[in-house]
């Protein structure tokens, strides 16, 4: 049947790959995000906590941070600035859908969001 692998060997080599800097991929969750959120909760969550096994958006470091992540960032400014202003995240989330329409989808309210940011015309309580 084949040789087991005596757990000195598992230790040994798990010390090995830590010296090396190896990092066992499936210990790590992965550090991408989901291709298409459908609602602004969920792009929420997927910043917050992580979804499907990924790595929560927030603790992605410098390298990690890919162009769909700086995408998504202005929804996660805002949703962050209203809860610093006091509203809970869900609520942050309709503030959004109430400004853009909650038929308007992820993506187009993303882009409306970076128009409006570039253009200076972001609503006062959306404001970072």
């Amino acid at each position: 049947y084949g040789r087991e692998t005596p757990l000195k060997d598992i230790i040994r080599n798990m010390k090995r790959d830590k010296i090396n800097g190896k990092l066992n991929a499936d210990l790590t969750p992965a550090a991408d995000l989901s291709p298409t959120p459908a609602t602004l909760y969920l792009l929420w969550e997927e910043y917050q906590n992580g979804i499907d096994g990924r790595k929560a958006a927030r603790l992605f470091t410098a390298d990690e941070r890919k162009r769909q992540y700086y995408r998504r960032k202005v929804v996660w400014d805002v949703v962050a600035a209203r809860i610093r202003a006091g509203d809970t995240a869900l609520i942050a989330c309709d503030r959004i859908y109430k400004e853009y329409g909650r038929e308007t989808s992820v993506k187009d309210i993303i882009k409306k969001l970076k128009q409006a940011q570039r253009d200076g015309t972001l609503p006062p309580e959306f404001v970072v």
